[in-house]
């Protein structure tokens, strides 16, 4: 495992296995290493910004994280939790932001 994708998988471990570009960035890691991850096929982009991680596990709600992450792409989720100011990702069915 190359030390970007180390660093890149402790950063996601506490939100799903999915980094933002802005999370890697601050951590160090150049947009470039990062389009080099992907274009591997080691990164999984899912939308714009956001990438699932090879330990991420693909369901009904990644995309929706993803959309969350997305908002604010240099906080982490654990910075986000309860913090009062965080917008909220809506969904067709309310059942699936479980």
């Amino acid at each position: 495992m190359s030390a970007h994708l180390a660093t890149l998988e402790q950063l996601g471990a506490g939100q799903w296995s999915l980094v933002t570009a802005g999370q890697a960035v601050e951590a160090g890691i150049s947009r470039t290493a990062i389009r080099r991850l992907h274009d591997t096929g080691t990164l999984t982009q899912i939308q714009r910004g956001v990438y699932a991680l090879p330990s991420s596990q693909h369901g009904r709600l990644q995309e929706l994280r993803a959309a969350w992450l997305s908002i604010s792409p240099r906080r982490f989720a654990w910075e986000r939790e309860g913090d009062g100011r965080t917008a909220g990702v809506r969904h067709r069915r309310g059942s699936d932001c479980r």
